[in-house]
């Protein structure tokens, strides 16, 4: 076999946030950077009709807003604690639990959280 294994200490970050407090972030958001001319509203009611209007949370869906870098605009001031790479020489990984109003939580895994 020809590969290498390297084991490194790793802190981990577990951000559990509501969905509407996704949403609330992401109105924040977006009213900032509507108020830019940067047209938004294609965006705005994919999220809408992902976080407000649906009866439960489609996991596929919310990954793929946080993978493709929407997790800014979700997070809000949270970001605080998800955008920091290494602290003190400790990789950091991330993951975010969305607790749905029915009580199912939705976790995103570090993999799919891109800023």
């Amino acid at each position: 076999m020809n590969y290498t294994v390297a084991t490194t200490d790793a802190k981990k970050v577990s951000v559990t946030i509501t969905r509407r407090q996704l949403w609330d972030n992401y109105v924040n958001c977006w009213k900032d950077i509507a108020w830019d001319g940067y047209p938004m509203i294609d965006s705005l009611t994919k999220v809408h009709s992902l976080l407000v209007t649906a009866e439960s949370l489609d996991f596929v869906k919310l990954r793929n807003l946080f993978r493709t870098g929407d997790t800014v605009m979700l997070m809000g001031d949270a970001m605080q604690f998800l955008d920091n790479g290494v602290d003190n020489g400790v990789d950091i990984l991330r993951e975010i639990i969305v607790v749905d109003d029915g009580g199912t939580n939705v976790t995103i895994r570090h993999e799919d959280i891109s800023f």
